[in-house]
């Protein structure tokens, strides 16, 4: 029971199942790769949207009011004698106050609003379009190590991978360390290096 035989039917089926672990966890991972285009689109989003300028309170000029009730301007009664003409009294010029000054400091004009949503929205983009690049190249690598098992050929890039997978916790992990337990197997190395008959090589 313990036999060469017995052994390669092992090694066989432990390879098939990891082939098969492959391409399950490529097509999970091939769908993660659509929640990063959240970023995508909010980034997007945030960049074409226009800016809204922020609102000051709007700036009440007062005039100071007409000096009034000088000598000049009262005018005697009709029934008196004239009287000779009263010499004008100088113009009398309101003191000014902050209230009525008409000048008033600057309003923001919210370009600085501006630039910093564009930056947002960019920062956003890059980052969705990063994440989704990564989980499509994982997925790339996990589907072709699938068909490499298949095949018993690179061995030691679905070690690497493998290595790379146990960051992924809790799925990526799982695989990771069954890839190792079954690849690092002498018998199996031996299939890989086509020392041993291989059973189930799917060329």
């Amino acid at each position: 029971m313990g036999g060469p035989e017995y052994q390669a039917q092992r090694d066989a089926e432990h390879i098939k199942l990891l082939s098969i672990f492959h391409y399950v966890y490529a097509g999970l991972v091939a769908v993660a790769t659509l929640w990063p285009l959240i970023y995508v689109a909010m980034g997007l989003i945030m960049v074409s949207l226009p800016s809204t300028p922020s609102s000051s309170p709007p700036v009440v000029v007062t005039s100071a009011p007409a000096a009034s009730g000088s000598p000049a301007s009262s005018a005697a009664p009709a029934t008196t004698p004239a009287a000779p003409a009263a010499t004008p009294a100088p113009p009398v010029t309101a003191p000014s106050t902050p209230s009525s000054t008409a000048a008033s400091a600057p309003t923001p004009s919210g370009s600085s609003g501006a630039a910093e949503q564009k930056m947002f929205g960019w920062f956003f983009f890059a980052v969705g379009v990063a994440m989704s690049l990564a989980f499509l190249v994982v997925a790339t690598l996990n589907f072709f190590a699938a068909r490499w098992l298949s095949a018993r050929r690179n061995r030691l890039f679905i070690l690497i991978l493998s290595g790379v997978n146990t960051m992924a916790f809790p799925l990526g992990t799982a695989l990771g360390v069954f890839g190792f337990i079954v690849l690092l197997r002498p018998s199996v190395e031996a299939v890989f290096a086509g020392e041993s008959p291989a059973i189930g090589v799917d060329r």
